[in-house]
């Protein structure tokens, strides 16, 4: 049956991913803010972050945010992985309310959320698949601190198929062709390989990142290449940035958890990207 329209989520990793308490969880955003790469780019229209625990992958994500902090966003539309719940297979989109974090919660876009079910036949409200997911929940502080004014629709991907994803792309081009909106894809990059071994393989899902080419970003891990977790997220966000007009991808950053734990013998790679349009 429907939800009741109230519902608002629940942080699944507070004071775990991320400080639990306002006041200094701001600060700490605030913080990597500061420390964050310049913004390169005039028409940022997708980013691609990582959403790990934030003192591993916040600076880096901080890094992407940046490139969109000057604009003014009604929408900011967040396509994470699904690591939570085995066996789903289609698009979750959050019937509820809103995300709560501990700073306040953040509204759902239901205008989005409707539009997105009706381009999309793949576009299901599920609740029960948003309840333990991190990759959406981490990117939701950053949004509430810089650009508070948007509402969010956050998109859980079930698994990275390629049509499904290609057709979710394309929907997401549609719906938002008119509105003043920011899509982040939210995903990691290798696990728990060295160092060595998960910079190759990083950088073989980040060139087919800078060639634009969101089918390359689905068969690298089929050809044990690479791997993202969220290449089902990343994949559709470079579809939909194609049809807003992005017709660039820029780098900013590529990090992985043993640059802040000093252990490089298992790491998890981290990489920060803006499409844009260049002209």
């Amino acid at each position: 049956g429907r939800e009741p329209s109230g519902e608002v989520r629940s942080p699944a990793v507070a004071g775990q991913f991320y400080s639990d308490s306002d006041a200094a969880f701001r600060l700490g955003i605030v913080k990597y803010m500061e420390g964050a790469v310049p913004a390169k780019v005039k028409k940022p229209i997708a980013l691609i972050l990582p959403h790990a625990g934030y003192i591993y992958s916040g600076q880096v994500a901080a890094d992407g945010y940046n490139q969109s902090r000057m604009h003014n966003y009604e929408v900011v539309v967040i396509l994470g992985t699904n690591h939570a719940s085995a066996g789903f297979r289609k698009i979750g989109l959050y019937p509820g309310r809103g995300f709560r974090t501990p700073l306040g919660v953040a509204e759902i876009d239901q205008e989005g959320n409707a539009e997105l079910q009706r381009e999309d036949r793949d576009c299901v409200a599920d609740k029960g698949v948003h309840a333990a997911e991190h990759s959406i929940e981490v990117q939701v502080p950053f949004v509430q601190v810089l650009f508070p004014q948007a509402k969010i629709v956050p998109v859980l991907i079930g698994t990275p198929e390629l049509d499904m994803c290609t057709r979710l792309g394309l929907a997401l081009g549609k719906v938002l062709k008119n509105r003043r909106a920011l899509i982040v894809a939210s995903t990691d990059l290798s696990h728990f390989y060295s160092q060595r071994v998960a910079e190759g393989l990083d950088q073989a899902v980040l060139d087919r990142v800078t060639a634009f080419d969101p089918l390359g970003v689905l068969q690298v891990e089929e050809e044990g290449k690479g791997f993202a977790c969220g290449r089902g997220a990343l994949a559709a966000v470079m579809w939909a940035a194609k049809e807003l007009g992005a017709d660039k991808v820029t780098i900013l950053n590529h990090a992985t958890s043993g640059d802040v734990t000093g252990d490089y013998r298992r790491v998890v790679g981290y990489g920060a990207a803006v499409m844009l349009k260049s002209r």
